[in-house]
């Protein structure tokens, strides 16, 4: 967090070579796509999202919308195995990049929808979810109720959509809930949820 009265400014051109760097408890993201520009607030939201996991080196964890891998590299470097699922292939592409770049080998990626890929072949321990402001759709949780891991961490930027999908992710109830301010001074906040079943 800047101290009261300090601003950070960025700014990049067309043709410029290197990316945007951030280093968020040690681990160094290129950014190339979204990416939590409070990243103070971002550094609690992913340590909560950590937590919640609870991952040990005998865990499998899946996320279903890993975008560059930020939140699930930050959280799944603590598991055994980590699936990461993104739709765009760039942000798979920087994904990959992120991973080499802070040395963290057990994960793999797969470009494809979430709510169409066949997972079917992996035994989650726990599932991250950071969907898109819609939330989830009728298909992934129906997916991810199939696949029943113990615990699933959702993140969310959508109260309203947050609350839905929990009503549909039964028979899993919420064991904490942490919000975080991400956007001062505005009605927007992150949700981060730890679900058990």
């Amino acid at each position: 967090m800047l101290p009261c009265g300090e601003i950070t400014l960025r700014s990049g051109r067309h043709g410029l070579r290197q990316p945007i760097e951030e280093e968020l408890d040690g681990l160094v993201f290129a950014i190339s796509g979204f990416f939590q520009v409070n990243t103070g607030a971002a550094l609690l939201l992913y340590r909560k999202a950590r937590d919640f996991a609870a991952l040990a080196k005998s865990d499998t964890l899946i996320d279903m919308y890993c975008g560059i891998g930020s939140l699930t590299l930050f959280a799944g470097r603590d598991a055994g195995f980590a699936l990461r699922v993104e739709i765009n292939s760039d942000a798979v592409k920087a994904a990959r990049d992120n991973a080499m770049r802070n040395g963290i080998a057990h994960v793999e990626f797969l470009c494809a929808d979430a709510a169409e890929c066949d997972i079917r072949a992996y035994n989650p321990d726990c599932m991250v979810v950071d969907p898109p402001r819609r939330g989830l759709s009728s298909a992934v949780i129906s997916k991810m109720l199939e696949l029943s891991p113990k615990r699933i961490v959702y993140v969310s930027c959508d109260p309203a959509t947050l609350a839905r999908d929990l009503r549909r992710l039964l028979p899993y109830t919420v064991k904490d809930i942490c919000v975080v301010d991400m956007f001062p001074r505005t009605a927007n906040v992150e949700c981060c949820c730890l679900l058990v079943r």
